[in-house]
């Protein structure tokens, strides 16, 4: 009898990261378990922010998680890629990352906004964090964006230099800007726009 593949469930990163990792005996999977529903395989969008020979560092906005490939796929992807991982939640010494079985580039960046609209109704593993932008917020995020894309060669560009251009308030937008997933930290202090 064919054993039965595990379906690939579209989750959050905060999800993987915050759920009971649960490890079964035998040939039963190990899973995530959130409000009482089993995730032994996910399918994860995110975004590359670090890249090494067969790690690398995914976000999707909600947390960061470290794909690592023990096998023969090679995880040859640069900063900046949006990814579509299919892979199995695992933990060591009490760190979660995943072991991908598929691992996709996904060229039209629109997808992003897709799976936000897919998952717009995550499961909550403490409470739910959604929280409806201001009118104002807003408004006020065009110009930093616009200065991201301006300033950009490439490489990203430096909050200081934002706050610089922008002034001391530009500091929570900025925030406001990461938590939403609009802009993502290449590196510490270095912004990147997603889309």
């Amino acid at each position: 009898m064919k054993a039965k593949r595990e379906i690939a469930f579209k989750v959050w990163i905060k999800e993987i990261l915050n759920g009971e990792y649960v490890v079964k005996e035998g040939w039963e999977p190990n899973f995530i378990e959130i409000n009482n529903k089993k995730f032994s395989r996910v399918n994860v969008l995110g975004i590359v922010i670090d890249s090494s020979e067969n790690l690398i560092k995914l976000d999707d906005g909600t947390g960061e998680i470290v794909l690592r490939s023990f096998n023969e796929l090679k995880l040859d992807f640069s900063v900046g890629d949006v990814l579509l991982v299919i892979g199995r939640p695992r933990e060591y010494n009490e760190e979660r990352y995943v072991m991908p079985e598929i691992v996709k580039k996904i060229e039209d960046k629109n997808w992003i906004n897709v799976r936000k609209l897919e998952l717009q109704q995550p499961i909550t593993v403490e409470k739910p964090v959604v929280k409806p932008i201001k009118e104002t917020a807003v408004k006020e995020q065009p110009p930093i964006i616009d200065l991201i894309k301006e300033l950009d060669k490439g490489e990203g560009v430096s909050t200081e230099s934002l706050v610089d251009n922008l002034g001391k308030d530009s500091e929570k937008i900025i925030k406001k800007l990461l938590e939403a997933g609009e802009i993502f930290e290449i590196s510490p202090g270095i912004l990147k726009i997603l889309a």
